[in-house]
């Protein structure tokens, strides 16, 4: 790639077998690939939806090209569910709005949180819910309930968790 093309995100991924059928499909098509996150979703696979996943990006100019390639293939996937009966709702074709998604990493970092680095993911939880409200706050209902139950599970145990760490360090 040419140090002028920018690199645009053209998919997200939670595991690497999806980022790699989808960097395959794009590769196969001349169009060169990057993937970001994708050694820390390897080694640590836990982390992966509180890191976003593992983005695919190509370069700018070939960007439409790619969401082409990627989107004929979802529905190629879609219509292959359908045949073996999985459930396809008309709600799953609306795209999910970027606050929602924050959202929803946000309130999975904040269960993750009990079980790994305390207080970490649980700051990593609001500084993604802050990020949420600036880019207008959760749209759906579902959204504004996982966003309410993230605030109030993570503002608690961060509290409760630096509190005890002052505790500790300070006597």
């Amino acid at each position: 790639m040419e140090e002028r093309d920018a690199l645009v995100v053209v998919g997200t991924f939670t595991g690497m077998d999806e980022a790699a059928v989808a960097r395959g499909a794009l590769e196969h098509e001349g169009i060169e690939t990057f993937l970001a996150n994708e050694h820390l979703v390897t080694l640590v696979w836990t982390l992966s939806q509180a890191t976003g996943g593992v983005r695919l990006s190509v370069a700018s100019k070939d960007a439409e090209r790619a969401r082409k390639i990627l989107g004929s293939a979802a529905g190629a996937n879609a219509a292959i569910q359908d045949d073996a009966g999985g459930r396809i709702g008309a709600d799953e074709d609306e795209p999910i709005p970027a606050a929602d998604e924050l959202v929803e990493r946000a309130w999975k970092s904040s269960l993750l949180g009990f079980l790994a680095f305390p207080p970490l993911f649980h700051l990593w939880a609001l500084w993604l819910l802050r990020r949420a409200w600036s880019e207008g706050g959760p749209r759906t209902e579902r959204g504004r309930i996982l966003a309410s139950r993230a605030l109030l599970v993570s503002a608690c145990a961060a509290t409760v968790f630096i509190g005890l760490y002052v505790r500790v360090f300070l006597h």
